[in-house]
């Protein structure tokens, strides 16, 4: 149990790769466990980390239930069933565990007695805005550290696609993610900048100097 909580340690970001504590787990901790903060963080450094939830996420619609045959086909056939149920049953009790399933609504689940027999995904209703921008910055990471990009350009999903926008990870959808991103322009200048001009452009410019280390700071 404790070889399972060192990787998934190593997956939600507070571990590096010899499984010691980075300085996000310290500063992460301060906030408690309860905080939707803290794991919004978790879930956007899993759908990066984990192979499982980075399947769930790009596959995965809002406002749609699927059941246990749905995850079992779309984890492919290259691992055995036995895995894929494992694999399953991990992501299973991290929405029933934690602030991820209900909290955040990346995965309410539908029992049958003590069995997940669906889970429904739903956008994330009052998104934190420190958290879009930790996502922004993982997203600046993951597409070979660019850091400047139009509205159309981050919410431009696909499977190919490394980088993941807050639209494929909460359902943070245009509407809602322009008054935010315009928000985190005006309260934290030396981190992101915006030019919204009557939606004819949509450019978001992110520092150079920051990482998504300098973000948790702002928490």
């Amino acid at each position: 149990m404790f070889e399972s909580f060192k990787v998934w340690g190593k997956e939600i970001g507070l571990l590096d790769e010899k499984k010691n504590a980075l300085p996000i787990f310290e500063k992460l901790s301060a906030l408690g466990a309860e905080s939707l903060k803290v794991w919004g963080i978790f879930w956007v450094n899993l759908a990066y980390n984990s192979a499982v939830t980075n399947i769930f996420v790009k596959n995965v619609d809002f406002n749609s239930a699927y059941d246990n045959n749905f995850f079992m086909e779309i984890l492919g056939d290259s691992l055995k069933d036995r895995t894929k149920q494992n694999a399953m049953n991990a992501l299973k009790d991290t929405f029933r565990s934690s602030p991820i399933g209900e909290g955040l609504q990346q995965g309410i689940c539908e029992l049958k007695g003590r069995q997940v027999v669906s889970i429904t995904r739903k956008t994330w209703e009052n998104p934190d805005p420190l958290v879009i921008l930790y996502s922004l910055y993982k997203f600046a990471e993951k597409s070979d550290g660019q850091r400047s990009f139009t509205l159309t350009e981050l919410l431009a999903d696909e499977d190919e696609r490394m980088a993941l926008s807050p639209q494929i990870l909460f359902g943070v959808d245009e509407n809602i993610l322009r008054p935010i991103l315009q928000g985190l322009a005006n309260n934290y200048p030396n981190f992101i900048s915006v030019d919204f001009n009557k939606e004819i452009m949509e450019n978001i410019f992110l520092a150079k100097d920051k990482a998504t280390d300098d973000v948790i700071d702002l928490f």
